[in-house]
């Protein structure tokens, strides 16, 4: 059953193929590591380059549709330009298209948390502009995660445009 054991030959030459298989995926294990920690660092690079401006930053979440572009449009022509940028400043934090099944929701959730709790980490925020479009249920966890930190304006899209719905603060939302 195992002859080929018996010739050493042999059984060096398939120690030597386990052991570049076993290389090979060290390698591929190491560059995915690389990507992982490459693309965290750039994520909390981005929040630390957020400049709030008066106070105001505006979040653009888009989940299943691109939604990144129509807010930077809509910043700059609601708030103004600075410097060639809307002068309340974009972060976006989840920006995808494609459907999302709903066992991905909690991991999405994660990823928003993780960028909200860099923005709240800035204590020189003390307002948020709210663009969000995707699902419902990922709607009311984003609700749950900005709840009781500064006053959120919530947009919505309509007529193709977007329009402020209302305000989330502590303990309230208020209408127009």
């Amino acid at each position: 059953m195992f002859e080929w054991l018996h010739n050493t030959g042999d059984s060096i030459a398939w120690l030597a193929n386990i052991l570049g298989v076993l290389q090979v995926v060290g390698v591929i294990w190491a560059i995915v590591a690389f990507l992982r920690a490459r693309g965290e660092y750039r994520r909390r690079n981005k929040m630390l380059q957020v400049k709030p401006a008066d106070g105001s930053v505006a979040i653009s979440i888009g989940v299943g549709t691109h939604i990144a572009a129509s807010v930077q449009g809509f910043l700059e022509s609601h708030f103004g330009i600075v410097e060639g940028k809307a002068r309340i400043p974009l972060v976006v934090s989840y920006d995808k298209t494609g459907h999302l099944p709903p066992a991905d929701f909690l991991m999405v959730l994660h990823e928003i948390r993780r960028d909200i709790d860099e923005l709240r980490k800035k204590s020189d925020i003390r307002e948020v502009h709210l663009f969000y479009g995707g699902p419902y249920a990922l709607a009311a966890g984003i609700g749950a995660l900005l709840d009781n930190w500064v006053p959120v304006q919530v947009y919505m899209w309509e007529n193709k445009g977007y329009v402020r719905a209302f305000t989330l603060s502590a303990e309230t939302i208020k209408g127009d």
